[in-house]
């Protein structure tokens, strides 16, 4: 399972990182779209929304359906920044080889909630992890970081990464894969989509079928993942990631665990 991840991770990673400051691919409505992608816009200018990802690891090859489950993963998270407000939520479920030891989580459910008042009055936090309370010390600034880190968590050398915002990203990689980019009738939305083979140490195969889609922030909408682990011409797991994003439709606040 850690193998599997850790190669898609890497099959991801290879499309990418090249110059931020170049958009060197053909004059059009693509490059004016993409040309419009700034990490700290999207943060001031995209008020609320919410996030689901969930990951699923079959064994074998999922399609032919009834595949044994070997592990599943979710994540669901709000934020607000509206009325002098900061306000995240996120919650995740682990299960199977996702939990345990040298897994990517050491427990089934944890809940965290913080918000505060731009001043740091009216200030809540509280996590919960399989049900028991969790000791937490945050301040204003937690919060804020919180909410940001909804967007991207890393800054270096004015790319952002680590969140929903795949504006640099694009831009890193849109001149090597650019037949691969398309935008949709009402120039909206941006979509990526390619498949990626890439051998193992051990002469094997993973296969990435890869897919986003991108608001006009550079924000995802959604993504759709799997990733095939080939051994002797045989899938013998399948990793499927699915996620999508809305920053329009209103939630209902969860104001206490």
């Amino acid at each position: 399972m850690k193998k599997l991840l850790l190669l898609c991770l890497m099959l991801i990673s290879l499309i990418s990182f090249v110059s931020c400051a170049k958009l060197d691919i053909p004059e059009g409505e693509i490059k004016e779209f993409v040309s419009k992608f700034n990490g700290e816009d999207a943060y001031m200018n995209v008020h609320y929304g919410k996030s689901y990802i969930e990951n699923t690891h079959y064994e074998g090859d999922y399609r032919k359906g009834d595949n044994k489950v070997l592990g599943k993963h979710t994540s669901l998270a709000y934020f607000d920044k509206r009325n002098d407000m900061y306000y995240h939520y996120l919650e995740t479920n682990a299960s199977g080889n996702y939990v345990g030891e040298g897994a990517r989580y050491n427990f089934s459910h944890q809940q965290t909630l913080c918000y505060s008042k731009s001043d740091g009055s009216n200030l809540y936090v509280e996590q919960k992890t399989d049900g028991k309370n969790d000791e937490m010390n945050y301040d204003l600034d937690d919060v804020i970081k919180s909410v940001q880190n909804f967007f991207y968590s890393e800054v270096s050398g004015g790319y952002h990464t680590g969140g929903v915002y795949y504006g640099d990203y694009i831009i890193s990689n849109i001149s090597k894969y650019y037949k691969h980019f398309t935008l949709n009738d009402d120039k909206t939305e941006l979509t990526f989509e390619i498949n990626i083979s890439t051998p193992t140490e051990e002469g094997n195969e993973i296969l990435n079928c890869h897919k986003f889609v991108v608001n006009e922030h550079g924000l995802i909408v959604s993504v759709y993942t799997i990733a095939y682990y080939i051994f002797d011409d045989v899938i013998t797991q399948t990793l499927v990631t699915e996620m999508n994003c809305d920053y329009v439709s209103e939630f209902e606040k969860i104001t206490k665990l």
